[in-house]
């Protein structure tokens, strides 16, 4: 799920993507202004880990004892300290809902020219999924050993 903070801007143009209040986060929000899910104020980033998580949780009836693969992508400007704040406050979420995480990935992933937010994948791992999520991947901007 995508949390924005505020809009990025088209290369060449420097002109933003969309218009988003300054005192606004919405979670869902398509990184070319497409309407989110949810608009909250202003809130800290625990605040926002924990509305994500929930989100997903509930949206895929997780339950405690399963496994997921966890990714935070950075949505441009939020830097990766940002981004590990973040993560580590889903991993505590997650712990304490009994949903263990296989394994995490927090980088930079897909980043709209200067947009603020970050977004938050779950892998939902069962015995099949996991023994092709183990086996390595090459790509462009993404590397699995």
């Amino acid at each position: 799920i995508p949390v924005i903070l505020y809009a990025g801007s088209m290369p060449g143009t420097g002109e933003l993507m969309f218009e988003m209040p300054d005192d606004c986060i919405e979670f869902g929000k398509g990184f070319n202004g497409e309407p989110g899910i949810l608009k909250v104020p202003v809130i800290s980033a625990d605040e926002l880990a924990e509305i994500a998580v929930d989100y997903l949780v509930a949206d895929m009836e997780l339950k405690g004892g399963e496994e997921v693969c966890v990714m935070v992508g950075s949505r441009g400007s939020t830097t990766f300290m940002e981004i590990h704040i973040i993560f580590r406050k889903i991993s505590l979420i997650l712990k304490s809902k009994g949903i263990k995480i296989y394994d995490a990935a927090v980088d930079r992933f897909f980043c709209p020219q200067e947009m603020g937010g970050f977004a938050v994948t779950f892998l939902r791992l069962d015995s099949e999924l996991k023994k092709y999520y183990d086996h390595p991947a090459y790509s462009p901007t993404y590397c699995k050993r």
